[in-house]
């Protein structure tokens, strides 16, 4: 009988837990969305290199003040936030994708004995893995150098 109440408890805390996880979530990329809202509505810009520096209320955003953004031909907003920086141009973030990323967007590169994995590039920022994290949201990862 004990069994089955440690059972019954822990089936009753799941959608607790996933409650509580969408919630971390969504605050970690609260501090992006306004970026990402300015950008959509122009009051911020992005200039042609697609590096935006953040100044001002945005400072200490991202670990270097600097956002990635790009808009691409069909109209989809993409922005990618560093979260840390590795060696070279390794780094760790989130990307948002206005509309969501489409299987156009990747490419593959051969890695030889690690496989073939499928790539995006950003704002200049190439090589990156993304992950699904939110709706419109990647986990962005680059481990190369």
């Amino acid at each position: 009988m004990n069994t089955r109440r440690r059972l019954m408890a822990l089936a009753a805390a799941i959608p607790f837990v996933i409650a509580a996880r969408g919630l971390v979530r969504a605050r970690r990329l609260a501090r992006y969305q306004l970026i990402v809202r300015g950008i959509a509505e122009g009051t911020l810009t992005a200039p042609a290199s697609g590096i935006l520096r953040l100044s001002g209320a945005f400072a200490g955003v991202t670990p270097r003040d600097e956002a990635y953004s790009e808009t691409r031909a069909d109209g989809r907003l993409l922005i990618l936030f560093p979260r840390r920086y590795g060696r070279g141009a390794d780094l760790e973030g989130y990307l948002y994708c206005r509309g969501g990323l489409r299987p156009a967007d990747y490419y593959a590169v051969d890695w030889g004995a690690s496989g073939v994995h499928d790539h995006i590039a950003v704002a200049g920022r190439d090589l990156l893995t993304a992950t699904p994290y939110a709706p419109n949201w990647y986990a962005i990862s680059r481990r190369v150098d």
